[in-house]
This record gives structure tokens, sequence and C-alpha cells, in this order.
């Protein structure tokens, strides 16, 4: 089955890394197996998360209540991470490899994702609810997928 079909969602929300930046971005991966890898608001700067989603970083209830408080909070409130910076990385579309992920500085929140193959049915659900509140709230969210798997031609 298609990621996209699995999913529910577009083509053009996925993204593969290239072979070049694929070894130092999966270093930046949490050692806790996890779908969210974070909200940014631009390239390099993330929001910073919560001291209890650190704790269990692949929570369905945490990250649930991290994306709530996104929405619920000003800006000048929140608490930024410079330290993450996606434009080292190359990240292009599954469709189309001219188009590169970038993160817009805007009013709506970007949430990455991570895909595995391998994890198997075991996140379908917290995958869901996260393409279930940006698909509620287009005009908070926007959302990026980027897929992991080695080989991208089952995705085709």
């Amino acid at each position: 089955m298609h990621i996209n079909n699995q999913l529910g969602i577009s083509d053009s929300l996925i993204f593969y890394c290239d072979t070049v930046s694929f070894l130092a971005f999966t270093k930046t991966l949490s050692h806790d197996a996890s779908i969210y890898y974070g909200s940014f608001i631009t390239d390099s700067i993330q929001i910073a998360k919560s001291p209890s989603l650190k704790t269990n970083e692949s929570c369905k209830g945490r990250i649930g209540s991290e994306l709530v408080n996104l929405v619920k909070m000003q800006r000048n409130e929140l608490e930024l991470d410079t330290s993450v910076n996606l434009k080292m990385y190359h990240f292009h579309n599954i469709k189309n490899e001219n188009i590169n992920l970038t993160i817009e500085n805007n009013k709506r929140y970007t949430i990455l994702l991570i895909y595995f193959y391998s994890f198997g049915r075991y996140y379908d659900d917290l995958y869901k609810e996260i393409i279930t509140a940006y698909k509620r709230n287009p005009k908070a969210y926007d959302l990026k997928i980027i897929t992991l798997d080695n080989q991208v031609a089952y995705l085709k």
C-alpha cells in the first residue's frame, strides 16, 4: 500500500531524505521511537518540546496536547529551539525530486512527522490523529512527512 493512501494525504506532503543527508539526519532523531519530529516556525526555528513530551516522545496524548497548546499560545509565549537547522539536509518530494522541503515563516506551524515502513501499523492511530488535527486546522498547521525508508520505490 502506498504511504499517501495509507495515511490519506497528498503526495505533496511527503518527502524523503537523500543519501548524502540520510545518516546525519537520522542521528538527530530521538532515541525513543516516535513519529513526531517537532513543530517548526522556519527551517531553523523549532518550537521547544515541553518537558512532559521530552520524557516520552512517542506518547499519543502528549503529542496531541503539544499540538493543541501550540494554537492556544501566542508566538511570543513559545519557547524556541534554534539548535535544529533543517537546511543542512536535503529532502525531496516523493513524486517530484525538484521540489524540496521548505518551511515558510508564516502564521502556520509546520508539523514534521517521520515515517518508517518498518513501524508497521503500530502508529496508525497517532498518524491519523495528527493528520486529522492538520485537516481540521488548516490555518494553524502545515504538515510535512519525511519517510526514512532507504527505498522509495514502493512509494511511487
